[in-house]
């Protein structure tokens, strides 16, 4: 069994507590690590084979994020029964690492609304 899974967690709890991070659409997830929270996923539909994913790590975990645990978040939405997976972001640690799974061809990009997205396709 992989020391990352997720539990779902109900959408007024992060409505309550992290009002930025919810969209009613949502389904949220705590991110678990050998049995410790260190953060948490939103998955919200954009069609009914494509989701927006959102993740939050808490700060005093940031520096604990292994390769494992980017890829169990990146591919926790196949269990979900998506076939795409949209994420953006403007963190550079985010870019430099989404820039080396572009050139391993792990995900791809395009533009939208002059964001750039990075997707995730499971096969």
């Amino acid at each position: 069994m992989s020391p990352t899974h997720f539990d779902e967690i109900a959408g007024w709890e992060v409505k309550e507590y992290f009002p930025e991070f919810y969209d009613r659409r949502g389904r949220f997830f705590e991110i678990i690590y050998k049995s410790q929270e260190i953060g948490f996923v939103g998955v919200q539909p954009i069609f009914s084979e494509e989701c927006e994913l959102e993740v939050f790590v808490f700060p005093e975990y940031r520096h604990t994020i292994t390769k494992g645990i980017v890829f169990a978040v990146l591919d926790f939405p196949r269990s979900l029964f998506f076939k795409r997976c949209m994420m953006t972001t403007t963190r550079p640690t985010l870019l430099k690492l989404f820039q080396t799974l572009l050139k391993k061809g792990i995900l791809e990009t395009k533009f939208v609304e002059q964001k750039q997205m990075f997707i995730r396709t499971y096969s």
